[in-house]
């Protein structure tokens, strides 16, 4: 669809989930058989040395997960071939990998955020997809975090265990049930436990289906493409400190004219862009109301449920190069120079000049869009974009 004054492409790149997991609770059961006088009973098992460790592992390997996919857009393994955006995250927080095991360290070293629409094509992990990836990382790490169980059996223990099965729910919190039998025996004791679950308080379907659902209205309805627009016009003017116009005539007597150095163009840009991104606000999302004005033309309304605590903020960082940007007409030295109409005049009167100040734009730059839940205050999500604009009121 070709419109006046729009901005042609963008693209959103994934979500980084920012989960600081909190109170976990483990639930978990066994089932006791009698060897002996020595018997544990139902529900005892999770006093048991092995159970406690088993639980430590299931917790750290959850905690481990969400965190990597906090600052990897949803995915703990990037898909082959994704095309990603490089963002230091905020809190220092950097997936590394060591003998073929992903963790998060403290580092200053951004992470790879793979794009969610690219080229108006979606391309975004399904809530399932992040489920069962989830799961099958848990069911990785708890094995390789048990050791094949060698601190007990260094004790005594005679120990044998299956496979582990992992199944990850999404709701109000992120539910994991695990199965996994295991028979312990150390003397004439039997201990023998099937089931873990542990529950994280991360409202992670909340944050994921908001983030889904702003990303599908930006590549329905173009909101980011207007507020570029906005911006634009607001931040132009015939004057070196403002963006080249779009559409302006000025006529003097000096023939005194305007013109910009692309580079210059550029830096301002990039300075707009940095500040114009926080005026965008999502209608049904947490914000501060702003004044009355142009800055009520950035709230965008997707038709969200209001949700009380739920916040999307968008982001453009100025450490980020623009991955393309052009105004036109330019010099082959990068000056943009404007129109001019040169009048004779009427006689015994100086001589009057008209300069048209016409440029288009073709721009290309990276967003994140952050959703927040502060009801369980242990969850973000962002969603990166780069976005590609071609705008002239003439096209």
């Amino acid at each position: 669809m070709n419109r006046k004054a729009q901005v042609s492409y963008f693209i959103i790149a994934g979500f980084v989930l920012v989960l600081a997991v909190a109170t976990v609770m483990y639930i978990s059961q066994e089932r006791a058989r009698i060897e002996s006088p020595a018997t544990i009973t139902e529900g005892a098992y999770s006093k048991t040395p092995i159970a406690r460790y088993v639980e430590e592992c299931l917790e750290k390997s959850t905690a481990q997960g969400l965190a990597i996919m906090s600052v990897q857009g949803g995915y703990i393994d990037i898909p082959y071939g994704a095309f990603t955006l490089n963002a230091l995250d905020k809190e220092n927080r950097v997936v590394i990998e060591e003998d073929g095991r992903k963790r998060i360290t403290q580092g200053n070293e951004p992470n790879q955020i793979p794009y969610w629409l690219l080229y108006s094509r979606p391309d975004f992990p399904s809530i399932d997809d992040i489920k069962s990836e989830l799961a099958s990382f848990i069911e990785r790490e708890v094995m390789l975090c048990i050791d094949d169980f060698n601190p007990f059996k260094e004790q005594g223990y005679e120990i044998e265990y299956g496979f582990i099965q992992a199944n990850v729910e999404l709701g109000k919190d992120v539910i994991v049930n695990i199965d996994f039998p295991i028979t312990a025996k150390k003397d004439d004791d039997t201990i023998e436990i099937e089931r873990f679950l542990t529950i994280a308080p991360v409202n992670l379907k909340l944050v994921y289906d908001t983030a889904y659902f702003i990303a599908a209205n930006e590549l329905s309805f173009g909101f980011i493409e207007d507020a570029t627009n906005n911006l634009i016009s607001l931040y132009s003017g015939v004057d070196e400190n403002k963006l080249p116009p779009t559409a302006a005539t000025i006529t003097n007597f000096d023939c005194d004219y305007t013109t910009w150095n692309q580079d210059d163009v550029e830096d301002n840009m990039k300075g707009i862009l940095s500040q114009g991104m926080n005026y965008i606000k999502v209608k049904g999302t947490e914000f501060k109301q702003p004044p009355k004005g142009i800055l009520n033309s950035f709230i965008f309304d997707p038709g969200l449920n209001e949700i009380k605590g739920l916040k999307a903020d968008f982001e453009y960082r100025p450490e980020w190069d623009l991955l393309k940007f052009n105004v036109k007409p330019k010099t082959a030295g990068g000056i943009a120079n404007p129109d001019k109409i040169a009048a004779a005049g009427v006689p015994f009167l100086p001589q009057i000049c008209s300069f048209e100040y016409n440029y288009k734009y073709d721009v290309e730059y990276p967003v994140l869009l952050t959703v927040t839940d502060e009801n369980s205050r242990s969850e973000e999500r962002r969603v990166g974009k780069e976005c590609r604009s071609r705008w002239s009121p003439y096209h």
